[in-house]
């Protein structure tokens, strides 16, 4: 596999244990619910050792539970930071360079481009230009180079109003968004995306699974899922 693919795969793998998880607290608690079933059906127990036989099960499955979620938070967290790697390898990469005459081409242009703005009549006619001009890049490499000498054409322009400003953010803008190609937009947000969800519980407040947890085994579980790193420390 590629960078992208094994990319691609982690976050993927991310998603799938965000899902699995669910599937532990719904485990635990069909579990508990089975053994609660027996014990209230025990005639040999009185009311209170019905209730001690209860907070001991429950105890049991809370704690195989908060051991399950551990695991899972710190396999999540490691393919969380692969994902990211993975990304930052393919937001790095150089975008393939042309050929000789071609480049050369975009050189001339280039050239062409500086004297023309510097001979403009006004500001206005200027950035006409200018923008004409990177409305015909569509390659991420000559993006990229037009990017290096924007700040020095930007600087050209002497009588700037605010909307000559307004217009030379807008076409640095678009140079930004061709200098990168579509792995590596789809990179970045795999990266945001992945970033951003390490950063949340893995089952939030709001799922009906953090409903179910929270009843069934009370604010030890709850505690965790809301914030696991703040909970394991105070173990």
């Amino acid at each position: 596999m590629n960078r992208f693919e094994k990319m691609s795969q982690s976050y993927a793998q991310m998603e799938q244990i965000r899902e699995s998880v669910k599937g532990l607290v719904r485990e635990a608690k069909q579990g508990f619910e089975r053994r609660e079933t027996e014990i209230l059906r025990d005639v040999t127990l009185t009311h209170v050792g019905q209730k001690q036989q209860l907070d001991k099960v429950r105890a049991q499955y809370l704690n195989q539970l908060l051991g399950q979620l551990k695991s899972a938070k710190k396999e999540f967290d490691k393919i969380s930071d692969s994902a990211v790697a993975f990304a930052d390898e393919i937001l790095l990469a150089e975008p393939e360079k042309p050929s000789a005459a071609v480049e050369a081409e975009f050189e001339r242009r280039l050239t062409a481009l500086k004297t023309d703005t510097v001979l403009a009549a006004n500001t206005k006619t200027g950035l006409s230009k200018l923008e004409a001009f990177v409305n015909t890049i569509d390659n991420p490499y000559f993006a990229r180079k037009m990017m290096a000498e924007f700040p020095a054409l930007a600087a050209s322009f002497v009588d700037k109003d605010v909307s000559s400003q307004l217009k030379l953010g807008h076409i640095n803008m678009k140079l930004t968004n061709v200098a990168s190609t579509e792995e590596q937009k789809q990179a970045q947000q795999i990266k945001e995306s992945a970033l951003s969800k390490k950063d949340q519980p893995l089952i939030p407040e709001y799922d009906q699974y953090y409903n179910v947890a929270t009843k069934t085994f009370g604010h030890q579980v709850a505690d965790y899922l809301r914030n696991p790193e703040a909970y394991s420390s105070q173990e």
